[in-house]
């Protein structure tokens, strides 16, 4: 396996708990994650790629932000009482999740254009517009998930994720990305453990792919959003999500849901190396 620079495994998921670093299926999170930092695209081996990586970005913030919207709802759902009176006095778990969610889906650590206070999504969104990326398709597919509700209901017809991006001509890779992103948000610990992943295991990737952008003004809004994030992830965002996990009662499982996940993403990376748009 091809190590690229300076970084070796141990160091790309130092931040996870003791309890994960030390199970059996650890090397599997370990081994993909490494493919992952060593992708030509996320290294921009093809300088090409570098717009698709813009339109990755913007839908892989699609995705965060339902899985992360996920834990809340998990959370919310199953692990209080159920009666709005019956006071849960240990309110450590929802605090970190709290946390985040205020650091990522309602904020101002990133600006942006078009409102004073709202998720990462929207500065992405910006982001890939300044880039010059046409964003309708994954505006449709947000516009559509509000509106259609996606999924049949009651014998009811409905959109669905997939139908929806298919129309909009995704790559196959990113529709299964999301469809599974889909699937992970509507199940409460595989949510908490896609999102704990991220935030526990990206930055190094951003990091190379913030040093390899072209010195372009259309990518400054790109490089300030990795940049931001890099931070946020190392500084906040990193070990809140490791006290969380620490709290994942079946690890086997959480590490499964995650080495699935990032190799559901690493096909995307594979699409962003061709010479034609991932949307």
């Amino acid at each position: 396996m091809r190590l690229n620079n300076m970084i070796n495994v141990p160091n790309l998921l130092d931040g996870f708990p003791d309890s994960f670093r030390q199970h059996s299926r650890f090397d599997r999170l370990e081994e993909v994650t490494l493919k992952l930092y060593n992708h030509p695209a996320v290294n921009l081996e093809r300088p090409e790629a570098i717009d698709n990586m813009v339109r990755a970005s913007l839908l892989f913030t699609v995705c965060f932000y339902g899985n992360l919207l996920g834990c809340l709802r998990g959370y919310l759902s199953a692990a209080l009482p159920s009666h709005p009176f019956a006071v849960k006095e240990d309110g450590q778990f929802l605090h970190l999740i709290l946390s985040l969610a205020d650091e990522e889906l309602s904020t101002d650590n990133i600006p942006m254009k078009r409102v004073s206070i709202g998720p990462h999504y929207v500065a992405m969104l910006e982001a890939a517009q300044q880039a010059g990326i046409n964003t309708e398709p994954v505006e449709i597919l947000v516009r559509n998930a509000r509106t259609e509700h996606f999924g049949a209901q009651d014998g009811e017809h409905r959109a669905n994720v997939r139908s929806v991006m298919v129309g909009e001509g995704f790559h196959t890779s990113c529709t299964d990305y999301m469809v599974l992103s889909e699937h992970c948000a509507n199940t409460y610990y595989e949510a908490l453990s896609t999102v704990g992943l991220r935030e526990l295991s990206l930055s190094p990737a951003f990091e190379n792919l913030q040093l390899k952008i072209p010195n372009e003004s259309k990518y400054e809004a790109y490089r300030h959003f990795l940049k931001a994030h890099i931070e946020l992830d190392d500084g906040k965002h990193g070990p809140i999500m490791k006290q969380a996990l620490s709290l994942i009662p079946n690890i086997g499982d959480s590490i499964n849901t995650m080495v699935k996940f990032y190799q559901v993403r690493l096909t995307v990376y594979d699409a962003c190396l061709a010479a034609h748009p991932i949307y």
